[in-house]
């Protein structure tokens, strides 16, 4: 795995945007930086679990447009129509789509196949809508995960009360993903892992801060879109955000990460 260059600027980005769920600017902010070694110029691209492009419109910023754009929400989908990103976007399922085989020359994914269902049928669709030597580009939780999340001190029950909250419904390993993307025609030749069990506590800190439930609705739901989140020192918050996350922010790439960033090629 080579080194990469963090880049804190996109950190205060995230975090200017997203100041009120900072778990997950902090995360998608390590992703991004993945995503710009990557060029989608001259490239006919499939974005796959768009929701409704918020995040994607930072994530992707760097590549300006993206062919099409599909999730299984419907008005996720509707939001995200108008967003300047996409070209194209569709309410469908990763499970079947519409396009024809061999379409794409690259088709992108952040965060998404650890909610998908029947997420193999879903890579066999990636495979067949790919061109040969086309691209499939995607990042996800592993088992790790949930075995790191219990070595920091997390209980048994809560790690299934997290799961049920975010709607990961899978994690494999590295080499299990070797296995299914081999089966599918498909060959990894890079891959990132990122946020180890250091970075992770930082992460879960910010994540339970933000759906802890002060009334009836977690927090971060008050502070984006409630009369009480306007009373909420936002440019305080985010100033506190910033200085707190620069200083950890490093050695955010490793061999002991639990997330993991994979490059693959259709052979």
């Amino acid at each position: 795995m080579e080194n990469i260059n963090t880049d804190i600027n996109i950190l205060y980005d995230f975090i200017t945007r997203f100041w009120f769920v900072p778990s997950d600017a902090y995360l998608r902010t390590i992703e991004t930086i993945i995503w710009n070694k990557y060029s989608f110029k001259n490239k006919k691209v499939l974005a796959i679990g768009i929701g409704d492009g918020r995040y994607d419109s930072l994530i992707f910023k760097k590549h300006k447009t993206i062919d099409y754009g599909i999730d299984n929400d419907k008005d996720s989908v509707n939001r995200s129509i108008g967003n300047k990103l996409y070209k194209k976007v569709f309410c469908e399922s990763a499970e079947e789509m519409h396009f024809r085989d061999n379409y794409f020359d690259l088709v992108i994914s952040n965060s998404t196949f650890e909610h998908i269902k029947n997420d193999i049928k879903a890579i066999s669709e990636v495979s067949r809508v790919l061109k040969k030597k086309g691209k499939f580009l995607f990042c996800l939780p592993t088992k790790r995960l949930p075995q790191s999340l219990k070595k920091i001190g997390v209980s048994k029950d809560e790690i299934k009360w997290f799961n049920k909250r975010v709607s990961h419904l899978h994690y494999y390993s590295l080499r299990e993903w070797k296995d299914i993307l081999r089966k599918n025609n498909l060959r990894i030749n890079k891959y990132y892992y990122y946020m180890d069990e250091n970075i992770l506590k930082v992460w879960w800190k910010l994540f339970k801060i933000s759906v802890f439930k002060p009334y009836h609705r977690e927090l971060w739901s008050y502070l984006k879109d409630s009369p009480y989140g306007k009373l909420a020192p936002k440019k305080l918050i985010i100033h506190i955000l910033k200085y707190y996350l620069k200083n950890r922010f490093n050695d955010v790439f490793n061999e002991n990460g639990v997330w993991l960033f994979i490059e693959s090629e259709k052979i």
